[in-house]
């Protein structure tokens, strides 16, 4: 068992490596601060805490040490000092089981071992932490099993101090070899260095064009030769509301085209913004310049659909059109968790529903541009929104149709349960009574009325997959007959992905996904992606694609797109060309930026320190070849051109200051030295260096720095 002090030594470096759903006690996202706290120091640049928080944690602080017994003061000092400060931690919400009960519990969900050495060695300090009779009661009679079994989370992915599970490190997520069957996949990357790419679509006129969308607001139009086009086809950063430094639900998230935009120019938008200071969801209709089809007209919105979102999570984020030209809008249920208000199962509210409505009529309803279709399942109900075409969804991420005209959806679960659902007319999806086909709400949920009219998933899967579904496409393109008629699907969380098949009884069978590097590579293609899978996409030929990143943090430019690809030849994949493609012209004053490959490297870069050890606009630099520790640059030639170069590995544009010792003393037995780059290179490799050595300078000599990020008025840098 790790001594207390060890443990205490270790947080830094285990927990706050996480990468789970961050969410703060208010239930807002946590944001970046410049801010000198009292006690809570290790969130003062990026937490859930505002200094006059820190303030009151340290006034209580102050005021429990003085009843610590003498003999362990020190040692249990910083228990309670790191307790405490776990109200400023961005994964609150979670840690104090918020998100299962609506109420907070009086200690942070903490991990076994620890809560075992805690128990032993500061049993005292604890009572100073809770009223909690239960938990006293164990204190008291020393009864640590049952006192951390108490305290103890259902989900392990957020107790403290939990490292991540699927951190780098410890889990190939797409490997998978002890798991079968499994379904072998490689993937070809497609596009890169994007900003929380977030929405992938086609235009539907033919010319097999990818609108690549950035959660921050920006759609740029990619080719099939992977060449995108300068300037984009939209920017809407001015309206979107999201924090582009922070980690957000919020932002610009998807784009639909009209099925006839190839000659009415028209396409939607659905996106996030502020009105009065106040969170909606907007759904506006656009058309393209008159004069150029890879650009939008500024000029041309016309709201089509505010709602009110009362927090600032689960606001769903999808656009559809079905077979009927009727448009499909998926909202979530409005946030906060449990859906407290009961807005999914709330039928006069669109917030937690699936709503189709006709943009193609002149007819409007209710002074609102659109007209409701006649056969909308509630519209002779006058205690219905009439817009309303099934309900009970608890945050719908990523929908398709597939060629049976099916809707199909992935439901992000609340904190046990990940879903899939084939959409109906009229139906009722169960959240929040349900949790995919579980009781989660034990006063509804045993309704004779809820039980009847619930329809239960197609597929759900629980933690030991994944903790947040990313919906995906029934594959039917050309390229892989061994994935026709297959539903892919990823989690957001972990990584993975799952293939769906139905079988004669209308069953939907799962099988594992998993990529071998050496079949992969030797049909000339990739076996590996970042790690948060964030929407899928589909070309005009049906291939499917996805967009992936290593850090889904808005601002942070290590977005990329993938196109799958079966692991195993076939023959008649290279007989898949596209026929009658419409010709793409480009307008004066437009340009074609390159596609240049993200480099299969053995080195990976992070910055640590102002970001609680995620990679942050600045940071302690550390690097490692891949499968080995991390380990700090060693700053004895360390300059604004080495700066530049880590910036850009980071996902960063550029390095605005370099310094030394800034950020905390480094980690690891080795150090990388003497590197030395002229500034312009994309990757460490490319410059000059004396690799990896025995510890050999100083903490004064740790190499840090502060990255620029993204600013879009700049015009593009060669070969970016």
């Amino acid at each position: 068992m790790f001594s207390l002090l060890l443990l205490s030594g270790m947080l830094a470096s285990t927990f706050l490596q996480s990468t789970c759903h961050r969410m703060c006690l208010n239930y807002e996202s946590p944001t970046f601060m410049d801010e000198t706290f009292d006690l809570c120091r290790d969130f003062q640049k990026f937490g859930c805490c505002t200094k006059q928080k820190d303030k009151e944690l340290h006034k209580k602080f102050t005021a429990f040490v003085d009843f610590l017994p003498q003999e362990n003061k020190t040692e249990c000092s910083d228990v309670v000092r790191d307790l405490m400060c776990q109200e400023c931690s961005e994964y609150s919400a979670h840690q104090y089981d918020l998100e299962k009960s609506g109420t907070i519990t009086s200690l942070p969900g903490l991990c076994w071992e620890y809560c075992q050495n805690i128990f032993e060695q500061c049993r005292d300090a604890l009572q100073l932490l809770t009223s909690d009779e239960n938990l006293l009661e164990h204190l008291r009679m020393g009864d640590n099993n049952r006192f951390c079994r108490e305290v103890a989370l259902e989900d392990r992915y957020y107790c403290y101090p939990l490292e991540d599970e699927y951190a780098e490190g410890n889990l190939d997520f797409y490997e998978l070899p002890n798991e079968k069957p499994c379904t072998q996949l490689c993937v070809e990357e497609v596009a890169n260095k994007l900003y929380s790419p977030i929405s992938i679509k086609h235009g539907k006129d033919n010319t097999h064009r990818l609108f690549i969308a950035e959660q921050m607001g920006v759609v740029w139009v990619y080719l099939t030769n992977m060449s995108r086009i300068f300037p984009p086809f939209l920017n809407k950063t001015s309206d979107v509301a999201c924090k582009k430094n922070g980690y957000d639900e919020r932002g610009f998230l998807d784009i639909e085209f009209h099925p006839e935009h190839a000659s009415n120019g028209l396409f939607y938008i659905y996106y996030s913004t502020l009105i009065n200071s106040e969170n909606f969801i907007r759904i506006s209709e656009m058309k393209v310049s008159a004069f150029d089809i890879n650009q939008a007209d500024p000029d041309s919105e016309r709201v089509i659909l505010e709602v009110c979102q009362p927090f600032e999570n689960h606001n769903g984020g999808q656009l559809l059109f079905g077979s009927d030209g009727y448009l499909y809008i998926f909202v979530g249920d409005g946030g906060h968790a449990g859906d407290p208000r009961g807005f999914a199962q709330n039928r006069t509210s669109l917030l937690g529903k699936i709503l189709r409505i006709d943009v193609n009529t002149n007819t409007t309803f209710q002074d609102r541009p659109y007209a409701i279709p006649s056969d909308n399942p509630f519209i002779s109900d006058s205690n219905v929104a009439p817009e309303i075409y099934a309900y009970g969804l608890r945050n719908p991420w990523r929908c398709s149709i597939d060629s049976k005209d099916r809707i199909i959806c992935g439901d992000v679960g609340q904190n046990a349960i990940e879903e899939v659902d084939i959409i109906v007319k009229g139906g009722n999806y169960g959240w929040n009574a349900f949790e995919a086909d579980a009781c989660y709400d034990e006063k509804t949920c045993k309704d004779q009325v809820m039980i009847e009219s619930h329809i239960p998933p197609i597929y759900s899967y629980n933690t030991s997959i994944g903790k947040s579904i990313t919906g995906g496409y029934v594959y039917e393109g050309c390229r892989n007959p061994g994935l026709k008629d297959k539903y892919i699907l990823g989690d957001f969380m972990s990584g993975r992905m799952i293939i769906l098949k139905e079988n004669k009884l209308g069953k939907w069978r799962p099988r594992n996904v998993c990529m071998s590097k050496k079949i992969c590579r030797q049909q000339g293609k990739a076996h590996k992606y970042p790690r948060h899978i964030q929407t899928f996409g589909e070309d005009e030929s049906g291939e499917i694609y996805f967009a992936a990143t290593m850090n889904p943090k808005p601002g942070h430019r290590g977005g990329r797109v993938y196109r799958l690809s079966h692991a195993y030849k076939t023959k008649n994949a290279d007989d898949c060309k596209s026929t009658g493609t419409s010709p793409v012209l480009l307008w004066q004053g437009s340009s074609l930026q390159e596609y240049q490959p993200t480099p299969d490297r053995e080195v990976e870069t992070r910055l640590v320190g102002a970001g609680q050890g995620r990679i942050a606009t600045k940071g302690r630099v550390e690097i490692r070849p891949r499968g080995k520790k991390w380990s700090t640059i060693c700053g004895n030639n360390w300059n604004l051109n080495n700066a530049h170069v880590i910036c850009r590995m980071s996902g960063f544009l550029k390095a605005r200051e370099f310094s030394f010792a800034e950020f905390g003393v480094g980690r690891g037995m080795v150090r990388f030295e003497h590197l030395n780059c002229k500034g312009d290179e994309e990757h460490i490799d490319e410059c000059e260096h004396s690799g990896w050595k025995a510890a050999s300078c100083s903490h004064e000599d740790d190499a840090s720095v502060w990255c620029e990020s993204f600013i879009f008025t700049e015009e593009p840098q060669a070969n970016d």
